[in-house]
C-alpha cells in the first residue's frame, strides 16, 4: 500500500483531480479529504485531555508565568 498527500491551492483542479480519482475507487483507490483543522482538532483534544490529568492530579502542571516567559 502507498499513501499520497496532495497539497492543491485551486479548488478547481482540486474537484477535478477527486473526480478523476473517483474512477479509481473500484480498484481499492480510497480517497480521504483532510484539511489543517484535523491537526487543530487533534491539538485540542489533546489539551483538554491533559487539562483532565493536571486536574486528577496524574499530571503536574507549570506555572503560567513560565509559558509567559517563554513567549
Amino acid at each position: 500500500m502507498k499513501t499520497l498527500t496532495l497539497e492543491i491551492k485551486d479548488e478547481t483542479i482540486a474537484d477535478k483531480i477527486v473526480w478523476m480519482l473517483q474512477h479509481f475507487k473500484n480498484d481499492g483507490l480510497v480517497i480521504r479529504e483532510s484539511e489543517a483543522t484535523d491537526n487543530l482538532k487533534a491539538s485540542i483534544k489533546q489539551s483538554v485531555d491533559e487539562l483532565n490529568m493536571v486536574k486528577s492530579g496524574k499530571l503536574k502542571a507549570k506555572p503560567v508565568e513560565e509559558l509567559l516567559n517563554a513567549i
